[in-house]
């Protein structure tokens, strides 16, 4: 069930597809679809733990990998710490350079 609905959630995210429309105003309140809103109503607490931390796992990935391709010259150490900062919003004190 877990990778049904990571897959789910997944797809209708690079689908454009979770909310039922988009305004296009990033201040909206998008609303989950009937289709996902049943999908997440059968999943257990663990399923839904489980895709909500592959979500957060391939949004590291993408972030990590932006913060590499805009970066070439910085070191590993150095990429973690401003990965460490995007992905907490700023709670993560970063490093000046």
């Amino acid at each position: 069930m877990a990778s049904i609905v990571a897959i789910t959630i997944l797809n209708a995210i690079n689908t454009n597809t979770l909310g039922s429309e988009r305004s296009g105003n990033p201040d909206a309140v998008e609303q989950i679809d009937a289709e996902m809103a049943n999908v997440l109503a059968h999943a257990s607490e663990c399923d839904r733990l489980r895709a909500g931390f592959r979500m957060w796992t391939a949004a590291r990935s993408v972030i990590r990998a932006a913060i590499v391709a805009e970066h070439t010259d910085w070191s590993t150490d150095r990429v973690d710490r401003e990965l460490a900062v995007r992905m907490s919003h700023g709670l993560v004190a970063g490093v000046s350079d």
